[in-house]
């Protein structure tokens, strides 16, 4: 078996765990609170390795993904998917909007760093950005190749991880203030709380545990 076979699902369940709203919430908790509530972010990367092994081995064991096996063996199982579903698609479509403009402005200030005539801000260049975003994966996705897909979001999870640890050495923490950082704490500041939310959201991702059958499915 190929090495992209064993890895793929894995880094494509990356990129869904750890996407542009991680990396802003995330941004946001540290330089707000520290290490603060990295014990949050902890416990949601444990709860979701959880959820990950137990719908893959939901799959390996029945050969069904999440909603198939929730319409065949739960009470009202049709209803429940499509609610899912809905309440998904939902979710996604909001989502994207909001990682269709990060990335959209991210390119934007890409070549603002060599080309600075564009100025500070241009709407019609970074709104033709998300037109050629949106067309690229439109185009991608209608090809139905999903190894090509794989690669593609491979190579940027990579890229990404990549950059988390340079500047893991170019910053690096206080252990003495990680190790703090882990102790749960109650928390009873109301920007805390709605972080803590946000953490635990962007990274314990309903969406992440529906598509995984579907990704080792393809593989």
């Amino acid at each position: 078996m190929k090495l992209t076979n064993l890895i793929g699902p894995a880094i494509i369940a990356i990129g869904f765990a750890v996407g542009t709203g991680s990396v802003t919430t995330f941004i946001v908790a540290g330089s707000k609170y520290g290490t603060d509530l990295l014990w949050v972010n902890f416990a949601a990367c444990l709860f979701s390795w959880a959820c990950c092994e137990a719908y893959d081995r939901f799959y390996f064991a029945t050969g069904h993904t999440a909603l198939n096996g929730i319409k065949k063996y739960l009470p009202y199982g049709s209803i429940l998917s499509w609610i899912i579903i809905v309440g998904l698609s939902i979710g996604q479509y909001n989502a994207l909007m909001g990682n269709l403009s990060t990335s959209s402005n991210a390119i934007f200030e890409a070549f603002n760093v060599f080309f600075p005539a564009l100025g500070k801000y241009a709407y019609f260049i970074v709104l033709a950005l998300a037109i050629i975003n949106v067309s690229i994966m439109t185009y991608i996705l209608n090809i139905g190749k999903f190894k090509l897909f794989e690669k593609i979001v491979s190579v940027f999870v990579i890229l990404m991880s990549f950059c988390f640890i340079l500047t893991l050495f170019i910053a690096p923490p206080i252990p003495a203030d990680v190790l703090s950082g882990l102790i749960p704490e109650l928390v009873n500041d109301k920007d805390k709380t709605l972080l803590s939310v946000a953490m635990v959201g962007t990274t314990f991702s309903a969406a992440t545990f529906v598509t995984r059958p579907l990704f080792l499915q393809a593989n």
